[in-house]
């Protein structure tokens, strides 16, 4: 081995050299370090994203749900059925749905309210016949 000025060079790393070198290997073991942890957090944020998703459909999924109530108003029916209140309330004055009047709230003047069971029963079997026809 020949070294500087023609001297042999020894096998082995002076200081400098060898200070270097494991400067070397600690910025690849920093490297892969970093690697590693940037690794796991991707993971991690996988997870968290596929979490988020799931309790994202979750709460969809309650909101969709209708409430049960005992009774609906008639705007509330009208929108569950697509039609307008004026329309909703004109079927509970001629019988064509099961409907009471009752006081909800809003001074001395009672509205018309549909039971629940009525309102099932509308959407799976339509309006009731009109009073007197067949």
């Amino acid at each position: 081995m020949s070294g500087v000025n023609g001297r042999c060079r020894s096998p082995y790393l002076d200081a400098e050299e060898a200070a270097g070198e494991i400067k070397n290997l600690s910025g690849l073991a920093q490297e892969n370090q970093a690697r590693i942890i940037a690794s796991e957090h991707m993971e991690r944020l996988d997870r968290i994203e596929r979490t988020q998703v799931a309790i994202l459909d979750r709460l969809d999924s309650l909101n969709s749900r209708q409430v049960v109530k005992e009774y609906y108003s008639t705007e509330e029916v009208a929108a569950r059925v697509g039609r307008s209140g004026y329309q909703v309330r004109a079927w509970c004055r001629e019988g064509r749905i099961r409907a009471e009047k009752r006081l909800v709230g809003r001074g001395r003047h009672k509205e018309w309210m549909v039971p629940h069971a009525e309102l099932i029963r509308y959407e799976s079997e339509g309006l009731l016949p009109r009073p007197g026809h067949r």
